[in-house]
């Protein structure tokens, strides 16, 4: 499994390996979820064995710097925003067929919701 920084404006353009890059680092992620772009950081929860829990990190696209989040630095930096996947299920149109998903609630401090919601 790659992250891949790519053009918006022509997708087949990569831009950046970023998993080759962590790899390159030293750290073993193989898969990478719940990817953010902020500013010149991505970040990404990485998974590098399926029995570790999920690792922070955060990847510089000016610098190439890759830093891992311990407990301390993304509780008071980033916790606040990062939402958690709820299993949902619902009936779909085809013979009483149910339907199922992920849904991420918004977990911002800065979000405010549309009052249509």
């Amino acid at each position: 499994n790659n992250l891949l920084l790519v053009d918006i404006e022509n997708p087949q353009t990569v831009l950046k390996d970023l998993g080759q890059l962590v790899r390159g680092k030293g750290y073993s992620f193989g898969t990478f979820i719940n990817i953010l772009c902020h500013g010149h950081f991505v970040y990404a929860l990485g998974i590098d064995d399926p029995a570790n829990p999920l690792t922070l990190l955060r990847i510089s696209l000016a610098d190439d710097s890759v830093f891992i989040y311990n407990d301390d630095s993304a509780g008071k930096e980033l916790m606040p925003y990062i939402s958690y996947a709820e299993s949902v299920e619902f009936p779909t149109t085809d013979n009483g067929m149910n339907a199922y998903g992920f849904l991420y609630r918004p977990k911002n401090p800065d979000y405010i919701p549309d009052k249509n919601e």
